[in-house]
């Protein structure tokens, strides 16, 4: 199975309670809508390290804002977002990109 289809497939729904421990320890990236969180997980784990870094300077992968953090708090949501884990990161991607 190519890398790409083995992360999709590990792609799962989550609420900000279960995102809130990595959030503490840092490892949160929040991802643009117009990124697919497999092939952001594709390039950290190929350390594709310029076109991470051009994703972040464009803000197009980011930290969550306290507002961000602030608002999903207040709104009790059970699919908040998807995400994928690629050690030691957490990419989330927001299913409602209003939020």
């Amino acid at each position: 199975m190519e890398l790409r289809e083995k992360l999709k497939a590990e792609i799962n729904s989550c609420d900000w309670e279960m995102l809130k421990v990595h959030h503490r320890n840092g490892a949160v990236f929040m991802l643009h809508d117009s990124l697919a969180l497999e092939d952001v997980g594709v390039a950290l784990a190929k350390d594709e390290a310029k076109q991470v870094k051009e994703w972040m300077e464009n803000k197009w992968l980011e930290r969550p804002s306290e507002k961000n953090i602030k608002e999903w708090e207040e709104q009790s949501q059970p699919e908040l977002a998807s995400f994928l884990i690629i050690q030691p990161y957490v990419l989330m991607k927001l299913k409602d990109p209003s939020l």
